[in-house]
């Protein structure tokens, strides 16, 4: 099981993606909050993305996120690392999201 530090450096790391003109404008119409949360670790993030920019990042959870992408620690950071894609994931069961297709395939070419 991996830390809780180290997701939430994770974390940093997708925020910081954020930087980059071409995740901006891949977001610029994105106006949805995003739910990330790894229960073995006890640990969810609330994102919410509006025209690109990051508008909240913060420890903790919102009523109804348009996005939830829960998985355990271990796998958050594979997917970091590029040890294991998405459709692995969901293969092995390893993640459950829900929300807009659409969506949730952007935020996995850029974010995760």
């Amino acid at each position: 099981m991996a830390s809780k530090e180290a997701v939430i450096k994770g974390l940093e790391k997708v925020k910081a993606k954020f930087q980059d003109v071409e995740v901006k404008n891949a977001f610029k119409d994105f106006n949805k909050s995003v739910q990330f949360v790894c229960p073995d670790i006890d640990l969810s993030y609330a994102i919410k993305v509006t025209g690109g920019e990051i508008k909240v990042f913060k420890e903790g959870t919102v009523k109804k996120p348009d996005i939830n992408i829960s998985m355990d620690s271990d796998t958050f950071l594979a997917f970091q690392n590029k040890e294991i894609t998405s459709y692995n994931a969901l293969a092995q069961d390893k993640i459950k999201v829900t929300g807009n297709v659409a969506d949730l395939l952007l935020i996995e070419k850029y974010l995760i």
